[in-house]
């Protein structure tokens, strides 16, 4: 699940191939034979980069704002991303590609099996074992942190942020992202990917760290330490979408108090309007009414 191996085509191939179509984290795509004796953590790091860094610098848009530790939930919702990012989500079956986002083919990968990270929440698993000895670096993360519980649960949180704290994501989910996973997963039943992304978040949770009501907003440093980056660079493209277009303008609720206020007086104005309409027209009614009672009248007078 770090990675998406790939069987060679050819005798040629030797070595260690992974499958990195779609991502741009991985530098090569594979690594030689002779590292087979090496120490696992020391083969993944070949690869390059391939896991997010614990603070890691955010987008240089998110940066320079106000609230620049916020990842609000009306700007990276399922539904905003589609309707005013025009985003199409990728199910991959690796955690390395999660929250891996293609600005240029507006492509957002999701990790397809949340179950995994939630068997990975209990300590002495292997993938945590294997991902301790991965961040064991100063480079990479402080020691601290290297525990691999806190990349789980940023990535099991993350899909509370992208669908769950949304009514219109969580039908967006159900009508067409909950098939698209399960094809990309190519298993009929994924329970946890259900529950985190078809439910609204309540006060009582299988997930007791995930125990609380609708979220609004976010932080950068204390909820997603390792996934910020890559939730910045999303954050900071929406920031940058502006709607151009009547049903665009319909879908596009990053800020209620405008949207309400837009539409307000939009229905208001349009309603206005209408009256008006309606007035003048009954007024040339009541207009030609009345001269055609005044010529009739008149022409009793001068009778015959």
């Amino acid at each position: 699940m770090l990675f998406t191996p790939q069987i060679p085509t050819s005798d040629a191939q030797d070595g260690l191939q992974v499958d990195i179509t779609g991502t741009r984290q991985f530098l090569t795509s594979s690594q030689p034979i002779e590292k087979a004796d090496r120490p696992l953590v020391e083969v993944l790091k070949g690869f390059g980069e391939i896991l997010p860094v614990c603070g890691q610098e955010t987008s240089s848009l998110d940066a320079g704002m106000v609230d620049g530790d916020t990842l609000e939930v009306a700007n990276l919702n399922l539904a905003t991303l589609i309707n005013i990012g025009r985003i199409n989500i990728i199910w991959v079956k690796s955690i390395s590609s999660h929250l891996e986002f293609d600005s240029l083919h507006r492509r957002l990968s999701l990790f397809c099996m949340p179950s995994f990270c939630l068997l990975n929440l209990d300590n002495n698993t292997p993938c945590e074992s294997i991902l301790n000895d991965f961040y064991d670096d100063p480079v990479l993360s402080p020691r601290i942190l290297s525990s691999a519980h806190p990349l789980f649960k940023e990535i099991l949180l993350s899909y509370r942020l992208i669908f769950a704290d949304d009514s219109q994501a969580r039908s967006i989910f159900h009508k067409k992202e909950k098939e698209s996973a399960r094809i990309s997963r190519g298993t009929a039943t994924e329970p946890y990917l259900d529950k985190l992304c078809g439910e609204k978040p309540r006060y009582k949770s299988y997930l007791p760290t995930f125990g609380s009501p609708l979220t609004v907003s976010y932080s950068k440093s204390r909820d997603f330490p390792y996934l910020a980056g890559r939730l910045s660079d999303l954050q900071s493209y929406i920031r940058a979408q502006q709607p151009n277009r009547l049903t665009a303008l319909w879908y596009d609720r990053r800020n209620l108090l405008s949207w309400y206020t837009f539409w307000t007086v939009l229905v208001f104005g349009v309603v206005g309007i209408s009256c008006s309409v309606i007035q003048t027209i009954l007024g040339v009614i009541q207009t030609v009414i009345a001269w055609k009672t005044y010529q009739a009248q008149l022409a009793s007078v001068q009778g015959p």
